[in-house]
């Protein structure tokens, strides 16, 4: 569990927080990420470590419930076809995305900091095609609090507030409440998301920033 840093907090005993964190890489990657993270002159030590001098969270202790970050599956981290016969049997045939799982992982360490979760919420044509995608998933190292079945596409909108996703009817039926970060994709070409980016591997820490900005801006859950 990332501990998390409270406003203006400054770190006296570096080494005693570096252990407790757990893990050094975890730290390491978590301050390269970090929103707002000023440094010293001088600021990494012979291990590599960054000498964190200060901290300001901002925008991310002001939501009163824990904002939940959604992504899709297919055409968002794999190009897997939207196909409801044998849907389960291309899971074994396809890859994710160039940089998909980093990106995501990337994701989830950054908003577990401030105690948001990451879901996947996927529509998926049967029961074998969503054990097949969870297997998928785990597979191949994706980082995760909980995958979401859903029915049809709109109802994605009830498990996350910052949606990232490919699908037009997504997108389209978004309350104004939300936000969405739109993959392109050709079949999406006549909708525009809240945020619009290429491909995962586009999704950085920054862009996150601005989606969670705008569903503060939007919204006071």
């Amino acid at each position: 569990m990332i501990t998390k840093i409270k406003r203006n907090m400054k770190i006296k005993n570096f080494d005693e927080y570096i252990l407790e964190r757990n893990s050094h890489k975890e730290y390491w990657n978590f301050v390269k990420n970090m929103n707002k993270c000023r440094k010293v002159e001088g600021d990494v030590d012979i291990n590599g470590y960054c000498k964190l001098y200060k901290v300001e969270e901002e925008i991310y202790e002001t939501f009163k419930n824990k904002v939940v970050i959604g992504i899709d599956i297919d055409g968002t981290i794999n190009n897997v076809p939207d196909e409801k016969i044998h849907k389960a049997e291309m899971f074994d045939l396809f890859l994710p995305y160039s940089n998909a799982v980093v990106t995501v992982n990337n994701i989830y360490d950054f908003i577990k900091t401030y105690g948001f979760e990451l879901k996947i919420v996927t529509c998926q044509p049967s029961k074998e095609s969503e054990i097949a995608a969870e297997a998928w998933l785990n597979r191949f190292g994706f980082e995760f609090d909980e995958i979401v079945f859903v029915k049809d596409d709109k109802e994605k909108w009830n498990y996350a507030d910052i949606m990232i996703d490919d699908s037009e009817k997504v997108i389209g039926t978004k309350p104004l409440s939300k936000v969405s970060i739109k993959i392109n994709q050709e079949w999406n070409e006549n909708i525009n998301g809240d945020i619009n980016i290429p491909n995962i591997s586009e999704l950085t820490i920054n862009i996150m920033k601005d989606a969670i900005l705008k569903l503060k801006n939007k919204t006071t859950i």
